[in-house]
This record gives C-alpha cells, structure tokens and sequence, in this order.
C-alpha cells in the first residue's frame, strides 16, 4: 500500500495533466463542423492531457482528458461551442503517455451565457399567517 502511495505521489509531481470538466467546460459543446456565421470565432484552444505518468492511463482516457481541458479553457474565453481536431497521441520508445487536440472556440447567440449565475432554487410559497391555506 506504501509503494501505491509513492508512485501516487510521484504521478502527481511529474507534471501530469488530467483535466476534469469545470462546470463552465461542460456547458462547451463539442460539435462537429463550424458552426453558422453569426457565430464568433474566439481562436484556438490547445487541450492536454496524461503526461510522464500516461502509461498507466488508457489511451481513450488520455483524450478524454485533453478534451476536457480544451473545453475547460474554451469556457474561459466565453465559448459557447469547440469544433475538435482529431487528437495526436504522444510518447516515447515505453508507449503512448500524452493526448493533445486542438479546438476553434466559438460564441453563439442564443447558447446560454457562460457568465449567467445559476438560478437560485425554488422555494415552497410560505404558510399563510394565519395558518389556513386560501382557497
């Protein structure tokens, strides 16, 4: 159990990245061509993911994690939308250890905004004062 936790510990010191999708990211589509003119292009997003511990990490992981960055930062510059490029698996002579895809970001009119707050939740309507529901 000692020897998981110090390859844990050295995993998470070798720079690996293994995005999760922030709340902002999953409100990123992904779709699969460019999107209408009135969409604006926000430029390229690099997404990436794995790293010197990506051996232990399946290859479909490692992309879904690069995936997850790249809508991760395309949230951050206010997309709405990515379209992927196909992901390019990286590594060296012990096998594959990286995923890296690039993404155009855009903005679309009428795609929720991503710096909207949250509705707050619905609350019951309060008893009546005097203890009796109208009618």
């Amino acid at each position: 159990m000692r020897h998981l936790l110090v390859l844990f510990v050295a995993l998470l010191a070798s720079g690996c990245t293994y995005s999760a999708l922030s709340q902002r990211g999953a409100l990123v589509a992904t779709i699969p061509a460019a999107p209408a003119a009135e969409c604006q292009n926000l430029g390229t997003v690099i997404g990436k993911g794995g790293g010197g511990g990506g051996l232990l990490v399946s290859n479909e992981a490692l992309v879904e994690y690069a995936i997850n960055d790249a809508r991760n930062l395309a949230a951050e510059k206010g997309a709405t939308a990515i379209v992927l490029s196909p992901p390019q698996l990286g590594g060296d002579h012990s096998g594959v250890t990286s995923a890296t895809v690039m993404a155009i970001a855009y903005r679309c009119p009428g795609a929720a905004p991503l710096d909207a707050a949250p509705a707050p939740p619905s609350q019951p309507a309060p008893p009546p004062a005097n203890g009796r529901a109208e009618r």
